[in-house]
């Protein structure tokens, strides 16, 4: 963690990986608990990969900061969120998009475990947005990918997830800059902010 911004650590399975389990949380509490320890001591925080539902749980029980994807998480771990501070999930729907015509041979396994994915996710984050879990704004992509370029994050929020255009523009500034712990500095169109 020395001169990091953050430490982000992997607590479920990866959506990529051709062996990966996305509903299945690989690390333990304790390992958690002590990169949570880890960060704090200097003064910083945990970025939480996570798909499944329990290693979300875990993740907002140890005060990870954000937690990236959050696709399966459920209605009791959406409450125990509500009630937390200074937890943040972050969504990435645009992660789920893969385009067929560009999809290299070896990961044509991609195209149906994502659409299968997208599938359950989507109602999964729109309950949690309905139940008012803060979100900031995340997309797993980066220039030059189809999902950033066609900007499929904003799409998916909007038409699978049922995200209100203004909240989708609170979560990718305001909210965001509140997850970072950078509000003082950006996140808004404020007098004495970049």
């Amino acid at each position: 963690a020395e001169q990091a911004d953050f430490v982000k650590i992997m607590a479920s399975g990866s959506a990529f990986d051709r062996y990966g389990i996305p509903k299945q949380a690989i690390l333990t509490r304790e390992e958690l608990q002590a990169a949570v320890d880890v960060a704090r001591r200097k003064h910083s925080y945990i970025a939480a990969h996570a798909h499944a539902d329990e290693a979300i749980r875990m993740c907002v029980e140890e005060q990870a900061r954000t937690i990236e994807h959050a696709s399966f998480i459920g209605t009791k771990t959406i409450s125990l969120l509500k009630e937390t501070k200074d937890v943040w999930l972050v969504p990435t729907v645009a992660a789920f998009y893969q385009n067929p015509d560009t999809t290299p041979p070896q990961y044509q396994y991609l195209i149906q475990k994502l659409k299968d994915m997208l599938a359950i996710s989507a109602g999964c984050l729109k309950e949690a947005y309905e139940a008012g879990c803060p979100m900031a704004f995340g997309t797993d992509s980066c220039p030059g990918m189809d999902q950033y370029e066609k900007g499929i994050e904003f799409q998916y929020r909007y038409e699978i997830c049922g995200v209100k255009p203004l909240d989708i523009l609170k979560q990718a500034t305001v909210e965001s800059a509140r997850a970072l712990g950078i509000e003082k500095e950006t996140g808004e169109i404020k007098a004495g902010l970049d």
